[in-house]
Parts: C-alpha cells; sequence; structure tokens
C-alpha cells in the first residue's frame, strides 16, 4: 500500500474591492420617500398626483422627485387601481373615465392600459 499524502489547503487570497461609500440620504428625502410608499401602497397615483400630494405637505422639490424617482411603483397598475377604484364609486362612460384619469396626470400610454384591463 502506498501510504496516503495529506495536501495542506491552499489559502486563496480574495481580491480586495474597495467598496464605495453609500451616499449618504437626506433626512427630508427618506421622509418623502416613506410618505410616497405609504400613498402609494393606500390608493392609486400617478407621477404627478403624487408630486403634488407630497409639494402639498411642504416637501422640497428635489426631495419630491427623489421620492418619485424612487418609490417602488408600477405606474401602469397605479392608473388601473385608480380606474377600479373610481368605477366602484361612480359609474362612468370610458371616455369619462379617460378624462378624469387624464386630470389625474396619468399618461396616455398609462390610461390606455387601465381602460383596456377595467373594460375587458
Amino acid at each position: 500500500e502506498e501510504p496516503v499524502v495529506e495536501e495542506e489547503p491552499v489559502a486563496v487570497e480574495e481580491p480586495v474591492v474597495e467598496e464605495e461609500p453609500e451616499e449618504e440620504v437626506p433626512f427630508e428625502y427618506r421622509n418623502a420617500l416613506g410618505s410616497a410608499e405609504s400613498y402609494i401602497d393606500f390608493m392609486g397615483f400617478s407621477k404627478q398626483g403624487l408630486r403634488d400630494q407630497l409639494d402639498y405637505e411642504g416637501y422640497s422639490k428635489k426631495a419630491i422627485e427623489y421620492a418619485v424617482d424612487n418609490v417602488d411603483a408600477d405606474w401602469k397598475e397605479e392608473c388601473v387601481e385608480s380606474a377600479e377604484s373610481y368605477l366602484d364609486f361612480m359609474s362612468f362612460s370610458e371616455r369619462e373615465l379617460r378624462d378624469q384619469l387624464d386630470y389625474e396626470g396619468y399618461t396616455q400610454k398609462q390610461i390606455n392600459y387601465a381602460i383596456d384591463k377595467v373594460y375587458n
């Protein structure tokens, strides 16, 4: 029998990756984002509607844009949610619902998507 020779494990050095420090997000921006997330969770909002609501609350323009850009929202689905909400409370013709969603600040692409979802 041949003797068994155990080999020492070879240590592999991991390359050192210097992490960039996380950019500190200002307190107001984080609060605006928190408010935006709460609104989105509660009901349908268009980007413009969300901007208007955050502006009403007194957030700065930069904090509002940060919140709108970083909130986890599918704007087409937000439009569907708004359309369904309107139809739950009132009878709307398709044209009236389109006008209402347009007034709320949704894009035509978002409105078309929502109308297709709620009427088909």
